[in-house]
């Protein structure tokens, strides 16, 4: 069984569907296509390489650290938007 997909990837080969919902786990995970492209041969293995597994902790750690850095400027927001609420409209 394959997936339809949109007409921007027409004239390739069509995608298995499990390869095409693995792909979609990857990039709702926040991997990017580079990334992802290096994961490419354990889809089929079933296996990490050290370097794979070495990767996607560093993907980890980028991620956190925009989610820490997002998480400060969601706090920051809220105090802004609290202190606009003291002063009145």
């Amino acid at each position: 069984m394959t997936r339809r997909r949109s007409a921007a990837c027409r004239g390739r080969a069509p995608v298995p569907s499990a390869l095409f919902d693995r792909r979609q786990q990857f990039y709702a995970a926040g991997l990017s296509s580079r990334t992802i492209a290096t994961l490419l041969p354990c889809m089929n293995t079933g296996r990490t390489t050290t370097a794979q597994r070495r990767m996607l902790r560093t993907e980890r750690d980028r991620l956190a650290t925009r989610v820490d850095e997002m998480t400060h400027a969601l706090h920051r927001l809220d105090e802004l938007i609290t202190a606009a609420d003291h002063r009145g409209g």
